[in-house]
């Protein structure tokens, strides 16, 4: 009678299983797939038993008469029971989101509870649609580890605590990591992931290409195909696009510099398609009806906050580019700053483009009216249809050799700079010395 019981609850479990629907994900552990692909079952992830404990490093034990799993390792011990939503971790009891169930089989354990129980850390990339585990004995990733869709809890795990937190255009958020402007890393998050990277940290190397050596041109595959969807992405001489497995890399090259890469920009080849801030990039598409919809630049958020947001991103890649020229960087000043954005405003404003203001106002005159004392002075502007980050206008800058020239003058060591948008970043950077 006892078996015969044993044998109704295991169907009745199947039942429940094949009633909810459910769908195969790909798990890695400390970088590795694994051999076992998780489902979804009610928005939760469900492993294999054995397959989880043991590549975890724990041994594990099933007990047929009473339905019951347990793993130990070290000195913890996790026991689940077929559907059952009460755990026990020692003598703790926890209440499971998801309890075990039978699939197929298996029995089949909560990935996240299971493998935060043993010490390990479990995150969701929701642009390849996997679950990456990392334990407690995995060696620290570097930088050359963050891609796409990665979390940002698992992304700061990674680059530390940021310098900056920003409001970003199109609703994102935007962070930068680094060392007194060394080892620079900026990304974008987009609902709590990563949405792209850009990096100057010399060294990196991606698809074959080193930041700070000449370019190559390893991978010259731009063209992104997706359904009836076809793109080709057009270079120029200064930028370089690549795709692979549905990712753009971006490589910023110094024409002045026996065409460097100088940083690297990485991003979903889909976004790279919809996203306004690079659309300077000549897109052709097989059918025009397959266009996708520009992402708004403000989004949800406020257009001030955003330009404020460019303007210290210009002001950190500026001192990158001065650190890896062995020059000090730059100090801000704030005054200098609102003299430079209202320039930026003013040009937006009245739609023209030039040092010169409306009125007849010369760089120094502007700095003066704003009651700047200075013995050294120069200024910067940059707009342009595509310019609309301050990536792209950095970048821009750099490779004009009398811009250039103001960002590298070693004599020059206060910066302001200013941002106003319309229909492009009006960027006014002036630097003085005193």
């Amino acid at each position: 009678m006892k078996n015969k019981i044993i044998k109704l609850l295991s169907f009745i479990l199947i039942l429940l299983f094949f009633s909810v629907p459910a769908y195969s994900i790909n798990v890695y552990i400390d970088g590795e797939l694994q051999s076992f692909e998780g489902t979804i079952v009610n928005d939760r992830t469900m492993v294999p038993m054995r397959g989880i404990f043991e590549k975890l490093g724990a041994d594990v034990q099933w007990y047929y008469e009473t339905q019951t799993v347990t793993g130990k390792k070290d000195n913890v011990s996790v026991t689940l029971r077929i559907g059952d939503p009460v755990a026990q971790i020692g003598s703790e009891s926890y209440t499971l989101d998801a309890p075990p169930l039978i699939i197929d089989s298996r029995t089949m354990v909560p990935l996240r509870f299971i493998s935060e129980s043993l010490g390990s850390e479990v995150y969701w990339n929701g642009f390849t649609r996997s679950v990456e585990i990392f334990s407690d004995s995995f060696e620290k990733l570097s930088p050359d580890n963050l891609s796409i869709g990665m979390a940002l809890a698992q992304a700061e795990n990674i680059l530390g605590t940021p310098k900056n937190i920003l409001i970003g255009p199109a609703n994102t958020e935007l962070r930068s990591y680094h060392n007194n402007y060394s080892d620079y890393y900026l990304v974008s998050y987009k609902d709590n992931q990563i949405h792209y990277i850009f990096t100057s940290q010399k060294g990196s190397e991606f698809d074959g290409e080193k930041i700070g050596e000449t370019y190559k041109g390893i991978n010259n595959n731009n063209i992104f195909s997706k359904g009836s969807l076809t793109a080709t992405f057009s270079s120029s001489d200064d930028k370089k696009i690549s795709i692979k497995d549905n990712v753009a890399k971006i490589f910023y090259l110094d024409i002045h510099d026996n065409n460097k890469v100088r940083g690297v920009r990485i991003i979903s080849a889909e976004s790279l398609l919809s996203d306004i801030v690079i659309l300077n990039y000549n897109i052709r598409y097989s059918n025009p009806a397959d266009i996708p919809k520009v992402t708004p630049y403000t989004g949800n958020g406020n257009m001030s906050e955003i330009e404020k947001t460019q303007s210290s991103l210009h002001f950190e890649l500026d001192n990158t580019a001065r650190i890896n020229h062995g020059l000090n960087p730059f100090y801000w000043y704030g005054q200098l700053a609102e003299v430079a954005y209202l320039h930026s405003k003013d040009m937006a404003d009245n739609n023209y483009f030039s040092h010169t203001s409306l009125s007849g106002k010369s760089p120094f005159d502007r700095m003066r009216d704003g009651m700047i004392g200075f013995i050294i002075a120069a200024e910067n502007i940059s707009w342009g249809e595509g310019y609309y980050d301050a990536i792209e206008s950095h970048h821009g800058l750099m490779n004009s050799l009398g811009h250039r020239k103001n960002i590298l003058n070693p004599e020059l060591k206060e910066l302001g700079i200013g941002a106003s948008y319309n229909d492009g970043l009006y960027i006014t950077q002036n630097f003085i010395s005193r």
